[in-house]
């Protein structure tokens, strides 16, 4: 009797990317081609094992931040592979402002506002700025313009997670007419 051993010709990862979150896990699958294959085992592996990390069963696991490749290749002929990309985003988990409380005493008069979104490694970094009263302030990415007397709040939101820190600002302008400050 002669056995002939049909070989793998070509392997399919059920998705070419895949986008996670830090602690996230997500099952990939691979189909075996032909469907008579002899041996229809795969050899699962990630291009970066500090990005994500993957098990014999193709369970993806997000560890950091990253973009990685995660292969699929057959055991019984290694010419026989396919991929999924992978990107891992790490959420956002809070903002800070540099000051609290900032005093302007001039129309015109500026300061700068900055916004760290953490973890380091957030994915998204961006921020959304408003004053509360732009009659008395404005704000165009972190740059706070004295417009007129008064006081109101400067809020910083992440983009990831819609999370807040505020900076008061007070104006209060000399009036050197009446020697007099207008607050």
């Amino acid at each position: 009797i002669v056995k002939v051993i049909q070989h793998v010709t070509k392997v399919e990862v059920n998705k070419a990317t895949m986008s996670l979150q830090v602690g996230e896990a997500e099952r990939l699958s691979a189909t075996v081609l032909p469907d008579n294959a002899d041996d229809k085992s795969v050899i699962w592996s990630s291009s970066d094992e500090q990005v994500a990390i993957v098990d014999d069963k193709g369970n993806v696991t997000a560890l950091k931040a990253g973009v990685i490749d995660i292969e699929a290749e057959s055991v019984d002929n290694p010419e026989a592979y396919d991929i999924c990309e992978v990107t891992v985003l790490q959420p956002a988990t809070g903002i800070s402002l540099n000051m609290q409380k900032c005093t302007l005493t001039s129309i015109g008069e500026s300061t700068e506002l900055v916004a760290t979104v953490t973890p380091e490694d957030a994915s998204n970094k961006n921020v959304k700025w408003k004053s509360t009263d732009e009659s008395v302030c404005i704000v165009a990415n972190g740059t706070v313009v004295a417009v007129g007397s008064g006081v109101c709040v400067i809020i910083a939101t992440s983009e990831d997670g819609g999370y807040m820190a505020t900076c008061t600002m007070t104006v209060s302008i000399y009036d050197s007419v009446k020697g007099v400050k207008n607050t």
